[in-house]
């Protein structure tokens, strides 16, 4: 069975998950100070409900080589929920980098960040761009992409230089 599972990363960044912390200990405060009953007990069952989920869930992608389809989607509780759809073949695994600029307007001066990371993207023969991985190193970005490679067993290019080359 040639099967690539790979958990892309968490769905929330780390500011929400501290916003899930804080709405536990909310509930915990209320609970112990025994004034939850202003507000319905639905209402805290509900809200701790999606501190929990802010932790819990992950995006997935699941590469199935034997019956030729890509799976993604969202992995909630040990659960997995999928949207598949079928391809013809696999055409290259590449890795572009990506520039971004923040830019910080102050009353007498500006500030530009300029932050780069690498994405590791799966193209198909049909054409279809699937980002496989995402990371600021790249090199543990080509370790992760030639670990899924021993599978999927394409080419990588590289064509975050001036000029795209192969990897090996």
């Amino acid at each position: 069975m040639k099967r690539v599972l790979v958990l892309k990363k968490d769905l929330s960044p780390t500011w929400v998950k501290i916003v899930g912390v804080m709405i536990f200990l909310a509930t915990l405060y209320k609970i112990i100070s025994l004034t939850f009953f202003t507000v319905g007990l639905h209402v805290y069952l509900i809200m701790n409900l999606i501190a929990v989920l802010i932790w819990l869930v992950k995006t997935v992608l699941v590469v199935d080589m034997d019956k030729q389809e890509v799976r993604e989607g969202l992995w909630i509780f040990g659960n997995i929920y999928l949207d598949k759809y079928k391809f013809q073949g696999l055409e290259k695994i590449f890795i572009n980098r990506v520039n971004s600029v923040q830019t910080f307007r102050q009353l007498t001066r500006t500030i530009d960040i300029h932050n780069q990371h690498y994405k590791a993207f799966l193209k198909t023969t049909d054409g279809e761009k699937i980002c496989i991985g995402e990371d600021a190193d790249k090199d543990k970005l080509i370790a992760e992409v030639k670990a899924h490679n021993t599978v999927l067993k394409t080419v990588i290019f590289d064509n975050s230089l001036v000029e795209p080359i192969q990897l090996v």
